[in-house]
């Protein structure tokens, strides 16, 4: 049932029925009742801060002290206790998690119990643990249970748990709770973002569109119905309250407090009560898809449409007029409408962006050089407007031209469904691949050219969302409460942010492990010593490493270097790979580092010694044989030149005596 080491190495394991075992200096001892246990079946061990061996059994608790095990070290009634699981916090302070008398803790001389009176549904507990930050974590037959102030929240199948039959719990290094169940093994860590779906109450989890009324209701627009939430209680509006179509793609509030919907293929509607009127026919708007909805201020109802921009009313009856390309739209597909400081009217198309002035009744696209599909409009805060596309994110400041912000200034080319200004110095970007926050000080130095890059932060499944797949296309896919949060719709419920209560990532480098070496796509062992050898012939090394982080691997950044061979560090990103071709024979180390994003570089590493061994004709002796020879062969060729020359000479001097002789 458990393990574990004291503090002179030994190792001990609670076996089911049969006792203690104690593992040390390679034996095995066994320890029954005979030796002062209460019971054999032992399901619980823990080491204590001061040394001491705590055991916990079916039948009560002994502690080891001066090699015996003592009874009753608490004296009271969880020494009889079925003990299922003890552990010490950092205040050392003895938790228990019993089978069948719920939970206790000893402080001191006292002894507190905890049981269905603090929201403990059962009392048939399996482990317990206390985590980094004094968290107490129990689990049970039905599930787990966190201990929050004095009561328990429990988690079970309906929030995704794969069995609520737990076996164990552990904190891992980066703060992660893991837990074993018989169907598998569950995560739990601290999240910056938080998921509505089915715990919250939505019977459809993929959401198109959210708003808050000034009711305070939240309203969420999902492909199976609307749905209204005020604190715990929910409710959902669908065919039988008068909508047309339960698949709903916008919603609006006009300055009347009106709820206006926008339906798939139902039109437009408006609450009334507590059912809805059907208004298409009325505006002349067609059973189509109604994307985006804008009562102005200035009374006029904006509706986007499958074929067109509906100009209508929200104060009083007065005819529908519909805009379409001919009157200047870039096309008839409007995804979104937003009106700014200044009343004039934005558009967003499939076919890129328009403008309509105030009073005007003609739209223009020229000098914004957006084809693209646009999926919403935003104005923050600081007068910026933003503009969040099918292939990126353009933004301008105010007055100013709209610009692109390119992925080597550090947003990725994707789809971003809405922006939202947490009105504390940041934007907040939903996408098809998680949550981008742009720091709007780093903004304006890009956009006057101070910055050359944005440090952006990064959400997705890590930082708590269900999935990152963001909606949109619909209006508003985002939405800011009165209370501060930020609301974006998904393809699994309803992310939920808080800013300024983002979870506290932890910087800290991970630690970076060499998984593998190929030697011209053979792999190859290095063993403890760390040591490769490269036969002579072969020329290309790859080395795969990894850094180990559960929690963030995404985040994950990596630089190598091989000494004698790269003259700095190779800033690798997140690319797990480093690849070696025509290395000089010689030796080398090879050492990778690791960083996690926003966090500094580790100073250790891993390292590996490649050592690329040469043919016979690249060593050093065959150089200087061959050097020696070189030069042997050159002294006989010079001795010879020199001895032709000096036969030379005696012949040019006979001649030159014979003629000298003949005169």
């Amino acid at each position: 049932y458990h393990l574990a080491e004291d503090n002179s190495g030994a190792l001990w394991a609670a076996v089911a029925t049969s006792g203690l075992v104690r593992i040390a200096n390679g034996e095995a001892k066994l320890f029954t009742v005979d030796d002062g246990l209460p019971a054999n079946s032992i399901s619980a061990l823990r080491v204590l801060a001061n040394g001491e061996l705590w055991v916990g059994t079916a039948n009560g608790l002994a502690v080891l002290r001066d090699g015996k095990f003592v009874r009753n070290p608490t004296g009271t009634w969880l020494d009889g206790a079925s003990i299922a699981g003890l552990v010490e916090d950092r205040q050392k302070n003895l938790w228990f998690a019993t089978n069948g008398q719920g939970i206790a803790v000893r402080e001191g001389n006292t002894v507190r119990r905890f049981g269905k009176r603090e929201g403990l549904s059962t009392e048939a507990l399996t482990r317990i643990l206390t985590d980094r930050d004094g968290g107490v974590w129990v689990g049970s037959l039905e599930g787990i249970y966190r201990l929050v102030g004095n009561n328990f929240e429990r988690f079970g199948t309906p929030d995704g748990f794969t069995n609520n039959y737990v076996r164990d719990i552990f904190e891992d290094g980066e703060g992660s709770v893991w837990i074993g169940t018989d169907s598998g093994i569950n995560r739990f860590r601290d999240a910056t973002i938080t998921t509505w779906g089915v715990r919250k109450g939505l019977t459809e989890e993929f959401a198109r569109a959210v708003l808050e009324d000034r009711k305070g209701r939240i309203w969420v627009a999902t492909a199976d119905g609307l749905f209204a939430m005020t604190g715990s209680n929910v409710r959902r509006y669908g065919r039988e309250h008068g909508l047309l179509n339960g698949a709903i793609l916008s919603l609006a509030e006009d300055g009347s407090g009106n709820l206006w919907v926008g339906s798939n293929a139902g039109g437009l509607h408006r609450l009334n009560g507590e059912r809805f009127e059907q208004l298409s026919a009325k505006f002349g708007v067609p059973a189509a898809p109604v994307r985006a909805i804008l009562p102005a201020r200035d009374g006029v109802l904006w509706i986007g449409t499958g074929s067109g921009l509906m100009k209508a009313s929200w104060k009083q009856d007065a005819p529908a007029k519909l805009l379409r390309m001919k009157e200047g739209l870039p096309n008839e597909q409007v995804s979104a409408i937003h009106e700014d400081a200044a009343g004039r009217i934005w558009v967003g198309t499939r076919g890129g962006l328009g403008m309509i002035a105030p009073g005007a009744e003609m739209a223009t696209s020229k000098g914004f050089d957006i084809d693209a599909s646009v999926l919403a409009i935003n104005s923050d805060a600081d007068g910026h407007l933003w503009v969040n596309t099918g292939s990126g994110m353009w933004v301008a400041a105010a007055g100013a031209k709209l610009r692109q912000i390119k992925p080597e200034e550090g947003i990725p080319i994707q789809a971003y469904f809405h922006s939202l200004d947490d009105m504390a110095g940041h934007v907040w970007s939903c996408g098809n691949r998680g949550i981008v926050k742009i720091r709007k000080t780093q903004l304006d130095e890009l956009l006057t050219g101070k910055r050359s890059k944005l440090e952006p932060a990064f959400y997705g499944r890590s930082e708590g969302m269900t999935t990152a797949q963001c909606n949109g296309a619909s209006q508003p896919a985002g939405w800011r409460t009165r209370d501060g949060r930020l609301m974006f719709p998904t393809a699994r419920g309803v992310a939920v942010a808080e800013p300024g209560r983002e979870a506290t990532r932890d910087l800290r480098a991970p630690p970076v492990h060499v998984k593998e070496v190929l030697i011209d796509t053979e792999r190859v062992e290095y063993g403890a010593e760390r040591y490769i050898a490269v036969p002579p012939g072969k020329h290309r090394v790859e080395i795969s490493y990894v850094g180990l982080s559960m929690a963030d691997p995404e985040k994950v950044r990596y630089r190598y270097q091989l000494k004698g061979f790269d003259a700095a560090w190779v800033e690798a990103g997140r690319e797990a790979k480093a690849v070696y071709t025509n290395v000089a024979p010689g030796k080398y180390e090879f050492r990778v580092i690791t960083s996690r994003e926003g966090g500094a570089w580790s100073e250790d590493g891993s390292t590996l010694t490649i050592e690329q061994r040469p043919h016979f004709y690249e060593t050093i002796w065959f150089r200087v044989v061959g050097a020696l020879a070189i030069i042997l062969a050159g002294l006989a060729v010079y001795r010879a030149r020199i001895a032709q020359l000096n036969a030379q000479g005696v012949r040019l001097q006979q001649m030159v005596d014979e003629r000298t002789q003949a005169l």
